[in-house]
């Protein structure tokens, strides 16, 4: 004010305009600071569009400790039609590169307890020798004191070594041996020893060595998989039941992410499933509430319950099961939009609360040698539950010359439980079975 009232300027107007200086200061910024931002903008803006794999590399790189925004990030790229290529030992880095090709590889740096040093070992060995023909050959040519076998095994669970021939179950069964028979072969160089038997050239090649075995049913591998990425890669157990969902879900929830602070709600009414990847429980003086973190491969989002549904729903909620919601999304004098939850659903109860009718597929081809003179019985056998639903059943019976839809009457009940459905699946083959909401 002393500078200003110095410089003929009235003192009104200098109060008046220091006032606006600092109301601006609480929102603005000033030309040259915004000029940088619009600048920085726009080259990010540019190379997404016109180099979406590299920049999406680079985004993911940034943030690969962020398991949260990873998994968000790998949304994005799906949306944007980019193909990522899991862990590779033959062809990762440590960070998200972009190949020939390019699609996406994933980064070994993402993957969870895997050090840096060793990583860029292994990186390092591949680009001076070639590729790796095998886990003996990787465990061969890096020194037995650099490597161990936690290590190993995150690799292994991570699909690392899912190109070089065998699956992730025969791989882990023969894990210790590779690393005792590394442990000889080191050994024996440094005291410049031969194998008499030939172990040397035993671990250039796992094809006589490793066992064969079935690789582990696939919820199993998937949820291996997460503790080694902290997300599913390469599946996810919600896909089996991705079709029907998405016939009664309203939002995905990355609309619940990315809308949270720029939509008002009014108690707007909406369906959400996720697989449950995380709770906690917590007790107050109003009593117990639980916090649920949902999973759709496209997001993860926490919601809470309160005690009054919690206690009629508790069972339900069940880690790495898929949880539905029914609620309401309200926003909040503060802006913060949060989600009450009222009702919830596991798969089986979601199916006899909203489904329409049981579809299968019947082909006279196909199905000549089951589904015959003794069909009644088979579905008598097939279409029987304890408890009663009033889902109706229709069999879509095709010929080579005609089709027809035909509603089996009240004597057959539809068993929506997912044992019964795999059992229809079982006997009917894949893709016939179908719950329509």
């Amino acid at each position: 004010m002393k500078g200003a009232l110095e410089n003929d300027v009235e003192e009104s107007v200098a109060t008046y305009i220091f006032d606006l200086m600092e109301k601006f200061a609480g929102y603005g910024f000033n030309k040259s600071h915004s000029a940088a931002y619009a600048l920085v903008s726009y080259q990010t803006a540019w190379l997404k569009a016109h180099y979406p794999a590299e920049f999406m590399a680079a985004v993911l790189s940034a943030d690969m400790d962020n398991t949260e925004k990873v998994v968000m990030l790998i949304d994005d790229c799906r949306q944007l039609g980019l193909t990522i290529v899991p862990p590779d030992i033959n062809q990762s880095e440590y960070r998200f590169t972009v190949n020939e090709d390019g699609h996406i590889v994933y980064g070994m740096g993402a993957i969870k307890g895997a050090g840096e040093a060793i990583l860029n070992l292994f990186t390092e060995e591949r680009v001076a020798n070639g590729n790796y023909k095998s886990l003996a050959n990787l465990c061969e040519r890096i020194s037995a004191q650099k490597i161990n076998k936690r290590i190993m095994e995150t690799l292994i669970k991570a699909g690392a070594f899912d190109n070089t021939g065998f699956n992730r179950h025969s791989l882990m069964e023969f894990l210790p041996e590779a690393l005792r028979m590394s442990s000889q072969f080191h050994r024996d160089q440094g005291f410049g020893q031969s194998d008499l038997f030939g172990g040397a050239m035993a671990i250039e090649d796992d094809s006589h060595v490793c066992p064969h075995l079935e690789e582990w049913p696939e919820r199993e591998r998937l949820q291996l998989e997460k503790v080694s990425l902290g997300l599913y890669l390469t599946g996810h157990p919600i896909n089996e039941y991705k079709a029907e969902l998405k016939q009664f879900v309203s939002h995905r929830l990355i609309d619940l992410v990315e809308d949270d602070s720029q939509k008002k709600h009014n108690k707007t009414p909406i369906i959400i499933a996720g697989l449950v990847s995380d709770i906690r429980f917590q007790t107050t003086d109003r009593g117990k509430r639980a916090f649920i973190q949902l999973d759709d491969q496209s997001a993860y989002y926490e919601t809470m319950i309160f005690n009054d549904v919690l206690e009629q729903y508790e069972d339900l909620i069940v880690k790495d099961e898929v949880l539905i919601i029914e609620g309401k999304l309200n926003t909040d004098w503060s802006g913060n939009t949060r989600l009450r939850v009222e009702v919830l659903h596991d798969i089986n109860s979601a199916r006899n609360t909203f489904a329409r009718r049981l579809r299968v597929t019947v082909n006279q081809a196909k199905h000549s040698n089951t589904f015959n003179e003794n069909a009644q019985e088979q579905l008598e056998h097939l279409f029987t539950t304890q408890e009663p639903t009033s889902c109706p059943i229709v069999i879509e019976y095709k010929t080579n010359s005609v089709t027809a839809n035909i509603q089996l009457g009240p004597t057959y009940q539809a068993p929506l439980y997912e044992d019964s459905i795999k059992q229809m699946i079982k006997y009917f083959g894949e893709n016939t079975v179908h719950v329509e909401y």
